[in-house]
């Protein structure tokens, strides 16, 4: 009798261990599950935080700081998505920067003066609303602005470049790209078109006969040969000194 009460003391006891036992193993189960959904709850916090920051996307500390100033925020706080895609305009001159990386991000940027710097390469795709770009006195080699149709003034002057495609910019008036080495020039597509200074090239021709209202052409220091190499050149135009500089030049590139 005693004997078989003992064991069932026991079995009450072995019952409450193992009853304390799963309950501190679910206890322990919650916790660990708690921590983790709170570890990620922090963790997708963050990403969201690093998603908006665009500091990360520029490379040349010249132009992030000048970024900085212009919106005037100290450089310990972080430049967001909405804040750049904010500024409608951008002049970072002569400051001896060697990228705009992070440009991407100023969508709503419609003029742009990045002249006198030390740019190799320039992406423009990701500003559509475009109108005036200068990227004077750089070392660029290409330019694409053919996502770039609201484009009205065009300085890419005192470059590399060897091609320049403007037949996606109806709306441009100004182009100033001499100093190059273009070895021909379409301006065809270009309406719209008043000012056009494209001097010490290699042209070799040049049709502006679709472009009625060109009111001003600069083109010597070319290989042109003579005026006739000019197609639909306007007699009124090549009359007048202001308007109309050129020489000829019968001496081609070399090979």
């Amino acid at each position: 009798m005693c004997k078989k009460l003992l064991n069932g003391k026991m079995m009450v006891v072995l019952a409450v261990v193992l009853a304390l036992f799963m309950a501190t193993g679910v206890a322990e189960d919650t916790r660990i599950l708690q921590d983790e959904a709170r570890e990620s709850s922090e963790a997708g916090a963050i990403l969201a935080r690093n998603a908006d920051d665009t500091t990360v996307a520029f490379e040349d500390e010249i132009f992030l700081l000048k970024v900085y100033r212009i919106l005037g925020k100290d450089e310990d706080e972080p430049l967001t998505v909405s804040e750049v895609a904010e500024l409608t305009e951008l002049n970072v001159a002569f400051c001896g920067i060697e990228s705009l990386r992070g440009i991407e991000h100023f969508t709503a940027l419609k003029s742009l003066d990045c002249s006198s710097n030390a740019l190799s390469s320039l992406d423009v795709r990701f500003c559509p609303l475009l109108e005036k770009l200068d990227c004077t006195s750089n070392f660029l080699t290409s330019l694409d602005v053919t996502s770039n149709q609201k484009l009205v003034a065009l300085a890419c002057a005192d470059n590399q470049l060897m091609i320049l495609n403007i037949s996606q910019n109806p709306a441009l008036v100004t182009l100033f790209c001499y100093m190059n080495e273009l070895t021909s020039l379409d301006v065809t597509q270009n309406p719209a078109l008043e000012d056009l200074r494209c001097s010490n090239n290699q042209l070799t021709a040049l049709d502006v006969s679709h472009n009625p209202v060109l009111a001003r052409l600069y083109c010597h220091g070319n290989f042109l040969p003579s005026e006739d190499a000019i197609i639909g050149l306007d007699e009124s135009l090549s009359d007048s000194y202001d308007s109309f500089d050129f020489e000829p030049q019968k001496d081609l590139p070399n090979d």
